[in-house]
Parts: C-alpha cells; sequence; structure tokens
C-alpha cells in the first residue's frame, strides 16, 4: 500500500521483535511514543549510530530515545538534514562491507 512510510521518521520495528528473551517493546516505557508517527526509511537514530540489530535492552532504550527526540523535534529542516546525513552513512556502511 501507498503511503504507510515516510522518508523519515523511526524505523520500523518488526513485531513482537526481542532483544534477548524479552520483547523490545516491553524494556522501554516510551516505545509506544515510536508510532504517533509514520516510520520512515531514514532517521534520527540512524545517522546518530543507532542503525542495523539490536543486542541489549540499553540498544534498545538509547533507539527509542533517539526516535523520541526526533518525533518532538520534527520540521522540515531537520528532515532535510536526514536525508542528506543518511548519504554519508549508507557510502560508509557500504565501503566496510566490501
Amino acid at each position: 500500500m501507498s503511503g504507510e512510510m515516510s522518508l523519515v521518521g523511526p524505523r520500523p520495528h518488526a513485531i513482537g521483535m526481542k532483544t534477548g528473551e524479552e520483547k523490545s517493546e516491553r524494556l522501554v516505557d516510551e516505545y509506544a511514543h515510536r508510532h504517533r508517527i509514520k516510520p520512515g526509511m531514514t532517521g534520527w537514530a540512524q545517522i546518530n549510530g543507532s542503525r542495523g540489530p539490536i543486542h541489549s535492552p540499553e540498544e534498545v532504550r538509547e533507539r527509542v530515545r533517539l526516535d523520541v527526540e526526533y518525533i518532538e523535534r520534527r520540521n522540515f529542516w531537520l528532515d532535510l538534514w536526514i536525508m542528506v546525513a543518511t548519504i554519508p552513512v549508507l557510502a560508509g556502511d557500504a565501503a566496510k562491507n566490501r
């Protein structure tokens, strides 16, 4: 379906995603706040180093903290900055995987 994602926003997590044996949503009180806006293809957390698999409760908390920070601050200019900043992040990831 069209319109289910934005260019910028919190990256979607898999439904029922677990960190260790615990559902990630149970590790952070603010987890549900991530769903106040559409998920995005890139986001504040991703350009600030929180991307890829999550292996610890601390990593879940940090990603959710960054997602909530984005939601509270979001505006056109921040979205533009995130889109521009995503390019070198992706280029760096591509270079590491060679």
